[in-house]
């Protein structure tokens, strides 16, 4: 390489370092001037504005003011309506918080940018009669800008030209759709009013609710919440018509909804269906102006009595219980949980219960709805079969020395006459009294015996003409019978499995009735500790179960009938595959 093209390239490079140390410098100094926000440069607090106005070059778009009274923001023109305090902040922070990427002096020709007609004009006041702040709003520039100016300024700023989607608005943008506001808390009472029906006054009383009318009643509180977070969701999804004077066309009369809260009170009217739409009428308070809001309102908010009472039969904590007890057809049932969490069937026999069963009794009791209300201060509980009644449940809870009693008693179709925590007898479903009929058997372990397959050291099949009978050697088993091999450790596991986590699906006792049909299957096991346990497979017992039989033979069991295939094995199922 010569000197001359040394010298070639270092002035290339001086150059070129030249370049990027000034487009370093230009883009500090753009970076500085990003900084700057409109809000700053004009010294304009959004939260202080008092009164905002926007105008178009473009003709299809309205002009319109908003103003804000006292902490409200209203549409002032070209309609007087509630605006949408939300969308106004939106508004004043999408447009103050708006950063100078440029600033460039001109010569007063300010057509180049789109300002001497500006595509918008947005003035802004906060006290006093004059504006604080007018900023034109011209074309776009380069790099997803656009130029502004302030009105009487000759410097033309860029910002970003997300500022001409961010202003350019409808009165209806801006207006409020939200029918009412207002906080849950705040409501203190609601009353329903519709052709037809008796008026519903409802009252907060303390932490929950009650009706005052058409009768008296406790009310349950999760509807009245839906009630109220349905009328404070309602908004306008038209707005059908503003300045009414005639409100008779729109049939309001279908329901009024009165929300009276701690310092003011609300009228809600709802009406006819808007012709092909699903969108109904309504107007609210005194206003001169019809919405269009879903028709589903209506469902939601027109309930009947029924609907809003408190329908809940018994009221505890089904975790609380520490002990239970059941009484009916002369025989007494006690139940009580052990520290370790888990149920003792104490009366009449001593047997481990069943903790699925017990929680699924308990859920039962403490879910348990009102079907139908049949009489709030009943006289004559006799004819009701509750006095005496067919069956009792007694509650007990830690550290409370009276229990949550239910009783049930005659049966009128699908459901039960039941008397709960109140002066009261209803209709429930009879799906709970049949659980309670089943007695001990409803309730005791559904695991029909309680060993580890560790613990077997011999079992026999017994089927048809089949014999077959395998003993433990060490780890190992062993086909002994009708053949001396050994036996497959993965199918012998597999059996001992299926007999060990046997779990019962329901009993019935010999004693009510119930026979023991012809044995299709017998299985013996015999444990370390020379105990032997034998269970007989029976017929079908209705679809997917059977009959079967174990140690007591006074108690019949019902087990999944996929038991018979898992213990019906044969010499082959089990001898040890040759490798």
């Amino acid at each position: 390489m010569n000197f001359r093209t040394t010298l070639v390239i270092l002035f290339i490079f001086v150059a070129l370092l030249g370049m990027w140390r000034f487009a370093i410098k230009n883009k500090s100094s753009e970076d500085t001037l990003k900084k700057e926000k409109l809000s700053e440069r004009y010294a304009v607090d959004k939260d202080q504005v008092s009164k905002i106005r926007l105008s178009y070059r473009d003709k299809a778009f309205v002009p319109f003011s908003l103003i804000k009274v006292d902490d409200d923001w209203k549409i002032d023109t070209p309609i007087q309506a509630d605006a949408d305090d939300d969308k106004v902040r939106e508004l004043l922070t999408d447009l103050l918080d708006k950063k100078i990427k440029r600033t460039m002096e001109t010569s007063g020709d300010f057509a180049p940018y789109g300002l001497a007609d500006p595509t918008i004009r947005v003035e802004l006041w906060t006290v006093g009669e004059s504006p604080a702040m007018t900023l034109l709003v011209g074309d776009k520039a380069v790099s997803y800008s656009a130029y502004v100016k302030e009105a009487d300024a000759q410097v033309v700023h860029t910002v970003e030209s997300s500022i001409l989607d961010d202003l350019t608005k409808a009165p209806l943008d801006m207006r409020q759709r939200k029918l009412l506001l207002f906080t849950r808390e705040d409501v203190q009472s609601l009353v329903l009013s519709s052709p037809g029906k008796s008026e519903i006054v409802l009252a907060r009383d303390g932490d929950g609710w009650k009706l005052e009318s058409p009768v008296p009643a406790e009310a349950d509180p999760s509807e009245i919440n839906k009630i109220i977070d349905a009328i404070k969701s309602l908004k306008a999804e038209t707005f059908e018509a503003d300045r009414v004077t005639d409100f008779a066309p729109y049939g309001f009369a279908k329901l009024t909804v009165k929300v009276i809260l701690k310092e003011t009170e609300h009228q809600l009217r709802l009406g006819n269906p808007i012709p092909e739409t699903d969108r109904i009428y309504a107007t609210v308070d005194d206003t001169a102006t019809v919405f269009g809001v879903d028709a589903g309102s209506l469902t939601q908010l027109d309930r009947s009595v029924f609907d809003l009472r408190n329908k809940r039969v018994v009221d505890f904590q089904r975790i609380d219980v520490n002990r239970f007890e059941i009484q009916q057809a002369g025989q007494r049932i006690v139940c009580a949980k052990d520290t370790d969490g888990t149920w003792q069937i104490q009366q009449p026999v001593s047997l481990k219960a069943d903790n699925t069963s017990v929680d699924d009794l308990l859920f039962e009791m403490d879910s348990l709805k009102v079907a139908e209300f049949v009489d709030d201060a009943p006289t004559d509980w006799e004819s009701y079969g509750l006095e005496p009644a067919r069956a009792e449940i007694r509650l007990y809870i830690a550290d409370e020395g009276t229990p949550t009693i239910l009783k049930f008693g005659n049966q009128r179709g699908d459901r039960i006459y039941a008397k709960g925590d109140k002066e009261a007898i209803y209709l429930v479903s009879n799906t709970i009294f049949n659980r309670v009929q089943q007695g001990v058997s409803g309730l005791r372990d559904r695991l029909f015996w309680e060993f580890d397959t560790s613990d077997i050291r011999q079992f026999s099949l017994s089927y048809d003409d089949v014999q077959i009978e395998c003993t433990k050697q060490g780890t190992t088993w062993q086909i002994t019978r009708p053949v001396n091999e050994k036996a497959d450790i993965s199918a012998t596991q597999s059996l001992l499995d299926a007999v060990a986590t046997l779990r019962v699906r329901r009993y019935a006792s010999v004693a009510s009735g119930a026979k023991m049909p012809k044995v299709r299957l017998a299985v013996q096991i015999s444990l370390a500790d020379d105990t032997v346990h034998t269970l007989r497979l029976g017929d079908s017992a209705g679809p997917g179960e059977i009959y079967a039989s174990g140690d007591d033979d006074e108690m019949l069991l019902i087990l999944p009938d996929s038991l018979l295939k898992d213990l019906r094995k044969t010499v082959e199922d089990l001898r040890a595959k040759v490798s």
